[in-house]
């Protein structure tokens, strides 16, 4: 009897701490999911979390290693190599590799205000900068024989003018489904939508055991769970911000 009786507790105690589960889950899924703010500062494929700020100087692939060197570029071949130039001024840069890259392509990876004049798969490109330029960076992506590729990005700073910014703090908001009607655990879509953006920030969703269903080009997302009732699923967005001064900064909600 005493046997049966403690069944009988332990059973009782077992279903209390599960539906305290889902409640305590569905409490923090109806309000903002989380925040992960990461400072990628990437060389040789490493990323460090947990700071603002990112800071791109190669991205090498096996043995292959490069830079940019130019008359402006302050610490060529570091993680602090940026480039100072005037609004309205032309500048030409260099594209370094060992080995040799035998093929390369120069973008604007950030920034507006940029363009390149005459060759931009060649080793040296010229870049003019328009009387409206307030930062921004560029990038060359350059492969070599054997397949190997190595693409720096080269911040590039207005003189005496521009400056930092604050890290983006995204907020994804999870009160509505598609409908408007209030979250339960038995509806099959969520609207998710994301808030606390600033003009020129982008965006990219990404989820984890859920399909999304339409807006993935838009501040919110139509989202269908992938797993059983009551069962967990993750939905992220991280947006990027350009610095006047040609920072880039992201953060991860």
């Amino acid at each position: 009897m005493a046997t049966i009786l403690l069944q009988k507790g332990i059973i009782n105690i077992m279903k209390n701490l599960k539906n305290y589960y889902i409640i305590v889950l569905i409490s923090v899924f109806t309000s903002i999911i989380f925040f992960a703010c990461t400072k990628e500062n990437i060389e040789n494929n490493e990323t460090i979390e947990n700071s603002t700020k990112e800071s791109i100087v190669s991205n090498k692939t096996g043995a292959m290693d490069c830079w940019i060197t130019g008359s402006t570029v302050s610490n060529p071949h570091t993680s602090s190599a940026s480039s100072t130039v005037s609004a309205g001024s032309t500048v030409t840069y260099q594209y370094n590799s060992l080995p040799t890259a035998t093929n390369i392509q120069w973008v604007v990876y950030s920034g507006s205000g940029i363009s390149f004049i005459g060759c931009t798969t060649c080793p040296t490109v010229t870049v003019s900068f328009s009387s409206s330029f307030t930062g921004g960076s560029i990038k060359a992506l350059g492969t070599d024989s054997t397949g190997q590729n190595c693409n720096p990005i080269l911040p590039i700073i207005k003189a005496n003018g521009g400056g930092d910014c604050p890290c983006p703090n995204p907020v994804i908001r999870t009160n509505l489904t598609n409908e408007g009607a209030p979250i339960t655990n038995t509806h099959p879509y969520y609207r998710l939508e994301l808030q606390n953006l600033q003009s020129g920030d982008t965006y990219v969703w990404s989820s984890l055991n859920a399909q999304f269903m339409g807006g993935v080009n838009n501040t919110y997302v139509i989202v269908k769970p992938l797993v059983p009732v009551n069962g967990i699923f993750e939905v992220y967005c991280t947006v990027t911000r350009v610095c006047p001064n040609g920072t880039i900064k992201r953060r991860k909600a």
